[in-house]
């Protein structure tokens, strides 16, 4: 678990984050472990990337968040990264 704008958020880690990163969003049916049950996390650590799942606030394991969830998912990167949303 980590805080992000004071919310408690579970997220699922692959990889070195000396790779080039891949974060994974998912849909409202689904969780960040559903990344792992299909192999996904998997696929992106056998070909050296770093993988993140995050369960957005409110699914999962992560606490719901009262603000705006595009507020939430806004902050600054410092190296590229490429995103994945869900199914």
């Amino acid at each position: 678990m980590i805080d992000i704008k004071a919310t408690k958020t579970h997220f699922l880690e692959v990889g070195n984050p000396q790779d080039p990163s891949v974060l994974f969003l998912h849909g409202s049916s689904f969780k960040a472990e559903t990344w792992q049950e299909i192999g996904t996390l998997e696929f992106i650590f056998q070909n050296q990337y770093h993988g993140i799942a995050v369960d957005l606030p409110g699914y999962g394991k992560s606490a719901s968040f009262s603000g705006n969830r595009v507020e939430f998912l806004q902050r600054p990167r410092t190296k590229p990264t490429h995103f994945s949303r869900g199914m």
